[in-house]
């Protein structure tokens, strides 16, 4: 049985608080868990796997199916910090 280790970021985030505080805790935790190899192999046996991919039909015509997606909160360039994408 191990003696120490972390669950995830909140529960790691929940036992520290108990007993200690420093300016950037929430920093460091968040880095701490995201640089601990064994948690993200660990994390990835235990998610819940995908199901079967199936391609999409092909559509008959241009515009007959078109989706978007937006990554918004990336990093900022010339001022923007949003991607729209849009396939068709």
């Amino acid at each position: 049985m191990p003696m120490a280790g972390h669950h995830g970021e909140h529960t790691t985030w929940v036992v520290i608080g108990k007993k200690f505080y420093w300016l950037e805790m929430k920093d460091d935790r968040e880095h701490f868990v995201c640089t601990c190899v064994k948690y993200q192999i660990m994390k990835s046996i235990y998610k819940k796997k995908h199901g079967l991919y199936r391609p999409l039909p092909i559509p008959n015509e241009p515009w007959e199916n078109v989706s978007m997606d937006f990554m918004t909160q990336i990093f900022k360039w010339n001022g923007m910090d949003a991607i729209l994408m849009v396939v068709n």
